[in-house]
């Protein structure tokens, strides 16, 4: 099905060979649209994609951690959703320290997220 209708829809753009002016003109403007839809598309985000919304990069929000805790160094990074707030959450791994530590930075903000509490 796609094989037939890719080919009829390059015929479509690029009319027949033999045109007047007018045609010619129409194909530039079939193709302009075409290219801009196909540009204007890749530039919009997914709306379930929720690095669309982030200002602070995953390097950057690693440094600012890495500020917090200097001579630590950062062993994982996943930007997620907690409490409904685009979090980068961090495990950084402290010198001479058993276990990791987690933490979380605001994806917008920059800003070091307090602990979250746990529940029992």
């Amino acid at each position: 099905m796609v094989q037939r209708i890719i080919p009829e829809f390059l015929a479509f753009l690029l009319g027949s060979g033999t045109e007047s002016r007018f045609n010619a003109s129409m194909k530039l403007i079939r193709l302009t649209a075409c290219f801009l839809v196909v540009c204007l598309s890749s530039l919009q985000g997914s709306p379930l994609d929720p690095k669309g919304d982030a200002k602070i990069t995953k390097n950057e929000a690693e440094h600012i951690a890495l500020k917090r805790f200097p001579g630590a160094r950062v062993t994982s990074a996943k930007l997620e959703t907690v409490q409904g707030k685009l979090v980068w959450s961090l495990q950084i791994a402290e010198e001479g320290a058993k276990t990791a530590r987690q933490v979380a930075v605001n994806a917008v903000t920059g800003r070091i997220a307090p602990p979250a509490e746990e529940k029992p």
